[in-house]
Formats: structure tokens, C-alpha cells, sequence
């Protein structure tokens, strides 16, 4: 498999975002049960999405 280029990891970044601002006022599953990507840049970009949105509905 190829790395991903910047435009692919943002795109992962996006999933996890979309991903977090759903889930964060329903739920409080962990990232590691939501996250669909395996090791590597991709799952930690989709954390990276996933723990900034759960951040911001936080902070709301």
C-alpha cells in the first residue's frame, strides 16, 4: 500500500471530524471503536478529526 499524500489525509482528517461532531452528543464511544482505519498515518489523522470535533462540541 501507498502512504497517503496530504490531500488523502485530509480528507481522512475530515472523516473523523464528520464522524466526531455526530457522535459526540449522542455517545461517548472511544475512538478506537469508531476509528475504520488500521495502523499508521491514516488512523492517527482520523483521530486527530475525531478529537478536535469532540473537543469543540465540548467547549459548546
Amino acid at each position: 500500500m501507498t502512504s497517503p499524500d496530504d490531500f488523502q489525509l485530509s480528507r481522512i482528517y475530515a472523516e473523523g471530524w464528520k464522524a466526531g461532531s455526530q457522535l459526540a452528543p449522542i455517545t461517548r464511544q472511544p475512538i478506537q471503536m469508531a476509528n475504520p482505519y488500521g495502523d499508521g498515518p491514516e488512523r492517527a489523522r482520523w483521530n486527530d478529526g475525531f478529537a478536535d470535533a469532540r473537543k469543540r462540541h465540548q467547549a459548546s
